[in-house]
This record gives C-alpha cells, structure tokens and sequence, in this order.
C-alpha cells in the first residue's frame, strides 16, 4: 500500500514543512480500499495540523482495470472535495483522461464547488440507503452533499449496468432555524437541475429532502435563502 501510512510522522510536525503529500495506491482492495485511503489521509491531516496533497492515485502500483480507473478518474476528486483535500486528488492516468476524454469529471466538479468556502464545515460520511453512500460537509446553516451508488461504483465489474434510484429521499439533522434554498445536482452534468425552498422551524430535529429518480450519484446544495430586498 502507498498512502498516507508512508508519512513519516516526525518530518510531518517540522514547523518548515507546510504541505504534505502523498500517493495513494491500494494492494488488492480495490475501489472501497482507495476512497478509505483518502478520507483516512485526511484524518491524518487533520491530526497534523496541516493540508495533505495527493499526488497520485488510480489503481494499484500495478494499474486496474479499464473500468475502475475510469470510475476512480470521478470518485476520486469528489472524495477529495468532501474530505477537505486542499486540492482535487491527483489522477495519475492523465493520458487516460484525455483518450476517454475525462474533462467533464473536473469541469462538473469545478462548477459545483465554485464559490464554496469549505473552512469550518465538517465533513461526515454515512450510509443512507442500500447501495448509497452519503458524504457530507456541514454546517450550522449550510449543507452541500454528494451521494453515489456503491453497488456500481465499488464492485470490480467493468460491465456492471447503474440503477435507477426512485423514491428516494435525503434526511438529515436539521440546520439552523431558518428558511433555505436546497439545489438538486445532475452531478454528470455539473448543473443544477432544481431548486426548493425548505424551512427549518425551531426545535426541528431533522429534514427530509425527496429527490428526484437519478443514476451513479447525486449533489445536493442546502443554504440560507437571500433575504428580499
């Protein structure tokens, strides 16, 4: 394994040293054991005080499949968003990104994280549905989150069909009292595809968001609605 395990823990607290980094290559874990690699990297860096950089990742030492590499290419740099990478995760199969032409994984994450200040959120990973993993970034009046399909994206499978998500619908702990505006996300596409309006009444313990029927992965943006002038 190449990860953050290599660090070597005493030249990490060197008050000269500003950033660290690492490659992240897994040995027979497969995509659950890469995705692990990045949100325990940066719990480590979190306990260093400092901002970890992942210079490599994809696959083993060894490569992977066609299928996982291009699945990693995505999950990837949005593990790295919703764990507080300082940057997106760096892909080492860039020739890889331009012969599938892979930009559209960067330009959809670039539009939905544009304008978004993560200091102060905290992040927190759960699982909210059979075969869906929610990662979260949380704060007192601001949610952004991005659930995906584990039963695609994680099984080593290059031929393996995504399923229609339906009826299905995002709860989680209530934000501040107040009244917000809740974005859907075509995460494909790097847009939003609707927008609500939610409240959130005094002593509300949770919210429960119905979503519309998607495939692969979903975002969401939950913020305070702009006051009417």
């Amino acid at each position: 394994m190449l990860s953050y395990q290599r660090i070597n823990a005493a030249i990490a607290q060197l008050p000269e040293v500003d950033v660290l980094t690492t490659d992240a290559y897994y040995q027979g874990g497969g995509t659950a054991q890469l995705l692990e690699m990045l949100r325990d990297g940066s719990q480590f860096a979190a306990r260093q005080q400092k901002p970890l950089l992942i210079t490599e990742y994809g696959g083993s030492p060894h490569a992977d499949s066609m299928g996982n590499l291009v699945k990693q290419a995505h999950l990837g740099i949005w593990t790295g968003f919703f764990n507080e990478a300082p940057a997106a995760p760096m892909f080492w199969w860039f020739a890889l990104v331009d012969e599938k032409d892979l930009y559209s994984y960067h330009a959809a994450l670039a539009r939905f994280s544009a304008g978004e200040d993560r200091r102060g959120l905290t992040p927190a990973l759960r699982t909210v549905a059979e075969n869906i993993a929610l990662s979260e970034l949380r704060g007192p009046d601001r949610l952004l989150a991005w659930g995906f399909d584990t039963a695609y994206y994680l099984v080593d499978d290059e031929n393996a069909k995504p399923a229609l998500h339906s009826g299905f619908s995002l709860e989680t702990p209530a934000l501040a009292p107040g009244n917000y505006l809740a974005e859907i996300w075509d995460v494909a596409k790097g847009e939003p595809v609707e927008t609500r309006e939610v409240a959130v009444a005094q002593g509300q313990s949770s919210i429960r968001l119905p979503l519309p029927p998607f495939r692969l992965d979903v975002a969401v943006k939950i913020k305070p609605r702009p006051a009417v002038p």
